[in-house]
């Protein structure tokens, strides 16, 4: 808009004045930004039990996996820790040094699906027989713990 305007002129002048002010703000904004807090990385708390009426299903040695996956993305975990069903109950925290690949981290997404599942076959996808929970979709800047029952057989 300035360059349609002739150079001496007070609307040309009034202009100038409002890029320049438009400069200091960003400016302003840039620094403020930069010396804010850091943002915590994500760290989802998950805390795993098993429903007591699913204790036959389970035995000490069969593998527990917990996992983060996004809510609206890619299936694959985000987040997994593998751990024995003989931690039940178990506490864990997922992070991002927890990616099953390097390129997706926990942090590029918005919520989450938490999940457990014992798994008698040791391998991470569901099986029939397996015991299961999955969490509604939760936050990435949820600090509070997510409790899981697994209490669901897979058919």
């Amino acid at each position: 808009m300035k360059a349609l305007l002739p150079a001496d002129s007070g609307v040309a002048a009034s202009v100038q004045a409002q890029i320049d002010e438009a400069k200091t703000k960003a400016g302003d904004a840039a620094t403020a930004d930069s010396t804010s807090a850091p943002v915590e990385p994500p760290r989802l708390q998950v805390e795993v039990m098993l429903d007591p009426k699913l204790a036959a299903h389970v035995a000490p040695d069969y593998t527990l996996f917990v996992f983060a996956r996004a809510a609206n993305g890619p299936p694959m975990p985000l987040a997994l820790q593998r751990l024995t069903a003989a931690a039940l109950p178990a506490k864990v925290v997922l992070s991002d040094d927890m990616g099953m690949l390097p390129n997706l981290k926990l942090a590029q997404f918005l919520q989450f699906v938490v999940g457990a599942r014992v798994s008698k076959s040791g391998n991470a996808s569901a099986a029939s027989g397996d015991v299961q929970a999955l969490s509604a979709p939760v936050d990435v800047h949820r600090r509070e713990p997510i409790m899981l029952m697994l209490d669901q057989v897979v058919p």
